[in-house]
């Protein structure tokens, strides 16, 4: 039996749940459920976007200096209620922040600073 999973279903990332990532999506933040440098989940009880929408906004990382900006597209959207998007764009040194604390824990973010 082949426990690889398909194509489909292998993440790029690990997902961290963290809460040290905020998107802000119009004039509305919104703390990030989970995240990596591939896109991220949020509580969205007013969403009103599809699967295949495009999304953008900007993202605001704990311990990081600036806000970066991000396009990307809803993969998820589900009924309690949650969107996930995945990055279509990300700004460099928010990129490079994601990765650099992705395997993280709570804990540990506290030492970074």
């Amino acid at each position: 039996m082949n426990d690889i999973p398909d194509d489909k279903n292998r993440r790029l990332y690990h997902r961290n749940t963290a809460p040290r990532v905020v998107v802000i999506i119009g004039e509305k933040a919104y703390l990030a459920k989970d995240w990596s440098p591939a896109g991220f989940c949020i509580e969205n009880t007013e969403s009103s976007y599809s699967v295949g929408d495009d999304i953008s906004g900007e993202i605001d990382i704990f311990g990081v200096n600036g806000k970066g900006q991000f396009t990307g597209t809803v993969v998820r959207n589900t009924p309690s209620p949650e969107i996930a998007v995945k990055f279509e764009h990300l700004s460099a040194h928010s990129h490079l922040a994601l990765c650099t604390r992705i395997f993280l824990e709570d804990r540990d973010f506290d030492a970074t600073i």
